[in-house]
């Protein structure tokens, strides 16, 4: 069991809550953020768009320092709007609230932090584990999507067995977008390494139980949400067309939701023969709306490019929202005792 920091707030910034309606009772929240250099995050992305894919690259890993803006936080904000608690970390992406304790979805591990983010241990660590992204609960275990090597495992409660797997390089996704061919390269252990997006045939970002027989999927490069059958592998489109979509979770009222990331819209339907059944959207000014969730009849919204965090209604009434550091990157937000 690794202790975090004796101080509870490392890293952390004041932020500012905006009230935008009276009398509503706002959600606690446990909030990673990716890394703490956006500004030039965002330079290097604007020069892409300028000169192109870039090439593939290969680096090894080794987890940033606490004190570069390039390592991740967790923070943990509660009803008041105040960052209570924080903890540094290498890479934090997907987190997920299991019994009392948060899962966190690092480079090549799963960890299990307290709620209260004063240490945390590993639940469970792959060699094809590559940049983490989402978690989420199955009923034999948990879900995560591994974004470097495009792949999906369940994982069992205890952490110690793959109960399912599927590597999209083995199921007709073998080309990055630059098309060079890629390998699953099974035997490699690939928490050694930093892959970036443009070697990626799919960047699976996002994976979700949806029954027994079928796991749904976000692929950022081809912008469609998928099912996969468990069995055979296969992959069929439900919704295409979008841009670099994100976060599928099942809302509280058993609806399907997701981020059209590059359009700032969430979407929240049922899905039946195949097809995506909306029955509503919200839409905010962003071109990169990296999460969202529908709980207790409220959208909670994270925009990644304001590093801001709303509280919405089905009416797309904004109702509040936090203002976070300008400098800080994003991923996603998980409510405590929801």
């Amino acid at each position: 069991m690794d202790p975090g920091p004796d101080d509870l707030l490392y890293g952390a910034r004041p932020m500012k809550r905006i009230m935008l309606a009276k009398e509503i009772d706002l959600p606690p929240y446990h909030l990673s953020i990716v890394a703490r250099n956006l500004t030039d995050r965002k330079a290097q992305w604007a020069k892409e768009r300028e000169s192109g894919i870039p090439g593939p690259e290969t680096k090894r890993w080794k987890d940033p320092a606490p004190d570069d803006p390039r390592g991740s936080l967790i923070i943990r904000v509660d009803s008041a709007g105040a960052v209570v608690a924080s903890t540094s970390c290498g890479l934090a992406h997907g987190l997920l609230p299991v019994d009392d304790r948060v899962l966190s979805a690092h480079h090549g591990e799963i960890r299990s932090y307290s709620t209260d983010l004063r240490e945390y241990r590993t639940f469970t660590s792959l060699a094809a584990f590559n940049d983490l992204h989402t978690l989420r609960k199955t009923p034999n275990g948990v879900l995560v999507a591994s974004s470097g090597t495009d792949s999906i495992f369940e994982i069992a409660d205890d952490g110690r067995k793959i109960v399912w797997s599927w590597w999209a390089r083995e199921h007709g996704f073998t080309t990055d977008p630059n098309g060079v061919e890629r390998g699953p390269e099974k035997s490699t252990d690939h928490r050694n390494f930093f892959y970036n997006t443009w070697q990626r045939t799919t960047h699976v970002n996002s994976a979700l139980m949806f029954d027994s027989r079928t796991v749904l999927a976000t692929f950022f490069h081809q912008g469609i949400l998928c099912a996969i059958d468990r069995a055979s592998g296969r992959v069929t489109p439900i919704v295409s067309d979008l841009r670099r979509p994100h976060a599928l979770r099942w809302s509280a009222d058993g609806k399907i939701t997701f981020a059209d990331t590059g359009r700032g819209v969430a979407h929240r339907g049922t899905i039946s023969g195949n097809r995506f059944i909306k029955e509503n959207s919200i839409f905010i000014e962003t071109n990169w709306l990296q999460d969202c969730q529908y709980v207790n009849s409220m959208w909670i919204l994270v925009d990644a490019e304001h590093a801001r965090l709303y509280f919405a209604d089905l009416e797309q009434n904004i109702l509040a929202y936090d203002q976070f550091d300008a400098d800080w990157d994003f991923f996603e937000v998980s409510l405590i005792g929801a």
